[in-house]
């Protein structure tokens, strides 16, 4: 330890070596969060502004109101990518800083 505190060890040693495979985990969880309505919609239900999230709010309006369900899917699909470019920045830019 080299006379450091545990605390200075976790902050300057642990969390830097194990950012990216947090953020990996976190993006990896984003996405299956974004494809999983199946079990929102048994145990929390579909009620819009309570429970509906925007996978319930596409599967719920490509049926009745395409426009509306299609404006929330392009919506999702430019917020994954921006998630991902982000990501890779970062990434980028902590490798290139080693």
């Amino acid at each position: 330890t080299l006379g450091a505190s545990p605390a200075r060890v976790f902050t300057h040693v642990v969390i830097p070596l194990t950012a990216g495979g947090l953020v990996s985990g976190a993006v990896m969880t984003f996405g299956r969060a974004l494809g999983e309505f199946g079990a929102t919609i048994m145990f929390a239900g579909n009620l819009p502004g309570v429970t509906q999230t925007m996978p319930l709010a596409v599967y719920v309006n490509m049926a009745g109101d395409f426009n509306a369900g299609l404006t929330i899917s392009i919506l999702l699909v430019i917020i994954s990518f921006a998630i991902m470019i982000a990501v890779r920045l970062l990434a980028h830019r902590e490798v290139s800083h080693a």
